[in-house]
């Protein structure tokens, strides 16, 4: 499910991301690729904890949707390859807050769909603590792929409950109540997957220049509207000649809903891509694989 869910204008040439060489305030995720069974693809999944003490959980991130959820500790799990990452005990933690009880729901296309409730609690993540923070809470789960708790990644107008008419203003989702609560300067993240072989990371506020090659170019994302770019969808020929002289490469993408397509792990892998949810804009440049040195800028 990871995917970049958002149309990226290709009229125009995107502009280089300016960063400031200063202390950063930014907080590492690492990230750890699974190869899903049961039919699935492969998944990133981060270490969070809820509550206190605190509770760890293994979820999938997804910058597709926009929810966090987890597993509760007393979970009717009817998922033909189980439900993995770890649970959450409301009655565990000093800091749980009721929320909408009954209200949480999920449902994906692979077919597995959950219910629940909305709590509210303190959510650590990278070293810090956002506090009190909407979390859906599933209490019964079905299908049959491999299912995880998930912690979105998109804009707030994805949300379930603002998406269903349940409340009518968006709230907040984890990268902007990171910058509200002070934990960054700048409501976004960049997104390093790295190779198949090796761990990623996601690193919210900040840019880390060792990990890409080149400039990051910026592109401004525009809401769904009629455009579109026709590319030819295959070629019989498997050693086509270059058009022009110029090198290409070919990559996967996925037909998405409404017709998008979805550019997703597999073209995200190689790339380095900085989401800023304050501008509205995804930058974009040539990711530096297996680097172990670090050179952090916050987002400007």
């Amino acid at each position: 499910m990871t995917s970049l869910l958002a149309i990226i204008s290709v009229l125009a040439f995107g502009s280089p991301i300016l960063v400031k060489a200063q202390d950063p305030k930014t907080i590492n995720l690492p990230l750890t690729l699974v190869h899903g069974d049961g039919g699935q693809g492969p998944v990133y999944l981060a270490n969070i904890s809820i509550g206190n003490p605190p509770q760890t959980v293994t979820v999938q991130v997804d910058s597709g949707s926009s929810d966090l959820w987890v597993f509760a500790d007393q979970l009717e799990c009817n998922v033909e390859n189980g439900c993995h990452g770890g649970s959450y005990s409301p009655n565990a933690s000093s800091t749980f807050n009721e929320d909408l009880p009954e209200l949480f729901k999920f449902s994906y296309g692979s077919g597995n769909s959950g219910t629940g409730d909305y709590i509210k609690d303190d959510v650590h993540i990278g070293g810090v603590t956002v506090k009190n923070f909407r979390v859906g809470l599933a209490r019964n789960a079905t299908g049959g792929w491999p299912l995880y708790g998930l912690m979105g990644m998109s804009f707030s107008h994805g949300e379930f409950l603002v998406d269903q008419g349940y409340l009518e203003h968006e709230y907040p989702v984890l990268v902007e109540e990171l910058a509200i609560q002070g934990h960054i300067d700048t409501p976004a993240f960049s997104q390093y997957l790295n190779d198949v072989r090796s761990q990623g990371e996601l690193l919210f506020g900040g840019v880390d220049v060792a990990k890409h090659i080149d400039e990051i170019k910026e592109f401004d994302l525009i809401a769904n509207s009629d455009g579109n770019y026709t590319l030819i969808e295959r070629y019989p020929d498997p050693n086509p000649p270059l058009i022009g002289g110029e090198t290409a490469c070919s990559f996967g993408v996925s037909p998405g809903p409404d017709g998008f397509m979805v550019l997703g792990d597999a073209f995200l892998r190689g790339a380095y891509a900085v989401h800023n949810m304050e501008k509205k804009t995804v930058g974009l440049a040539n990711a530096k694989f297996n680097v172990t040195e670090s050179d952090i800028r916050p987002v400007t």
